[in-house]
Order: C-alpha cells, then structure tokens, then sequence
C-alpha cells in the first residue's frame, strides 16, 4: 500500500500531508465543527484543501461523464453508419430476411445507445456540472468569507505579536537600568537613572498598546469561534450532499448501462430466430 501511495502525484488538494492515526475512533467526533481547530488553526487548512479536493473530485466526475458520453456518442454514429451499408440485397427468401433483420437491429442498436447518450448527459453530467456550480457558489460566498475573517484575525494576532515583544524587551531594560542603578553613583547613576524613566515612559504606552491589541484580538476570536463553527457546519453539510450525490449518479448509470447491454442481449438471437421461423 505504501508502494502506491509513494507513485501518486503530489496534489495541492490532498490531505496526505494531514493524516495521522487517531487515537481511538470511537472518541473523534464526526462532526466538523468540533473536528477542525487545533494549535495554530491547524484544522483550518486542513479543511481548506478537503473542500478543495471536493471540488476536484467532481470536476473529474464530470470529465469521466464528457469522455465517455463522447465514446458512446461516437460508438452510436458508427453503429448507425453501419446499418445504412448494403448487406444481402442480391439475397431471396430466409436468408435476405435475417440480414435484413441485422440491419434493421443494428440501427435499432444505435438508437438505443444514442439514447444512452441522452440520458448520461441528461442525468450524469448535467446534475456534475450544476453540483459543481454549487460548490463554487460555496466558495466564492461562504469561504471566501470565512477566509477574509481568517486573515483579519492572523493579522489581530501579528499585531498583539509585536506589541508583546515591545513591551517585554522595555521590562528586560528596566530590569536592567534598576539592577545597573544600585551599582552605579554620580553622573553614571544619573545617566541611568534618566534612561530608566524613558524606559518606563515608554513602557507604559506600550503596555496600553498591547493590552488594546490583545483585547482586539479576543473580540475578533469570539467573532472567529462563531463563523468558523457555521461554515464547518456548512461543508458538513456540503460534503454529505456530495457523497450521496455520487454515489446516486454512479448508481444512476449502472442503471442505464444495464438497460444497453439487456437491448444488445435481445440482439444476438434475432437472426437464429429468422433462420428458425421462416
């Protein structure tokens, strides 16, 4: 298995990179919105790409649809080409009346998978093409949203980031200038004792800073919580609308290539029928 696994091409919508064993299957939710978090929002990538993927697999569905419409398209239009060339006609009796019944299935044939045609269009790759315009709708609406709420967080986060490491390293310096002044007498200790008032002036503005910044960032966090359960529950929603969409389409032309190939079964009997009944 790893073998296989090791000749697939990389995939920017794989999630490969994000598997890992689970501890215990029996203790994961199976609902998205308790599943995708994580340090670093983690989760939140990982279900960029499985949305993404979807999107993939059914823009191959519907490739799959298109290339074999086009086979059997090109099949049906042989097969009615077929039926028009002359057979038999310098032929009398039973014999003329089975080859003229061969044409007469053969064309009948092309028909039936012309029809089959229609019908993989009509209830294959139309319903592929429309799912498809939903996911895109998807992700140009709802993910494209969350994604904005995303980045305005990362950035609340970058911004709390810098004003922290301001406001530790003025905390190192006072340190330092207090530790400095009790060592220190004269114009030393008066040129450290001025530096550590400016640390301390400055020190105070950025503790401020910092505290805005961070309660900034607790407010974008609730908002963040809140949008990001709703869209995991909205591509919940969607990847089982699409699983079960599949598997109905599969479904929907295994039933259509039976009804073909029982038309074709009736065929090979009908000439041995004109022989026999005539």
């Amino acid at each position: 298995m790893s073998g296989l696994l090791a000749r697939r091409s990389n995939s920017t919508t794989s999630l490969s990179k994000y598997f890992h064993e689970l501890p215990d299957p029996d203790q994961s939710s199976i609902d998205f919105c308790n599943s995708f978090w994580g340090p670093n929002d983690c989760g939140v990538e990982v279900l960029f790409a499985r949305m993404r993927g979807g999107i993939r697999t059914m823009e191959e569905v519907r490739a799959f649809w298109k290339e074999r419409i086009a086979i059997e398209e090109e099949y049906a239009k042989k097969m009615a080409k077929l039926s028009k060339l002359p057979l038999g006609r310098d032929e009398i009796g039973d014999l003329r009346v089975a080859l003229d019944i061969l044409r007469a299935e053969t064309d009948a044939q092309a028909a039936q998978h012309l029809t089959f045609v229609q019908t993989m269009k009509r209830e294959l790759e139309q319903p592929s093409i429309d799912f498809i315009s939903k996911q895109n709708n998807h992700k140009k609406t709802f993910q494209a949203a969350i994604e904005k709420s995303y980045r305005a967080k990362q950035t609340q986060e970058k911004y709390v980031d810098k004003a922290r490491e301001k406001y530790e390293s003025d905390c190192v310096l006072i340190n330092s200038y207090t530790a400095q002044s009790t060592l220190l007498q004269g114009k030393e200790l008066d040129k450290i004792q001025t530096k550590l008032e400016r640390a301390q002036q400055t020190v105070q503005a950025n503790e401020r800073d910092y505290q805005n910044f961070a309660r900034a960032l607790g407010d974008t966090c609730k908002r963040w919580e809140g949008e990001w359960k709703t869209y995991c529950d909205q591509c919940q929603d969607l990847e089982d609308e699409r699983i079960e969409f599949i598997k109905d389409n599969v479904w929907a032309y295994a039933n259509a290539v039976s009804t073909v190939c029982v038309s074709d079964d009736e065929v090979p009997s009908l000439p041995s029928y004109a022989f026999c009944g005539a």
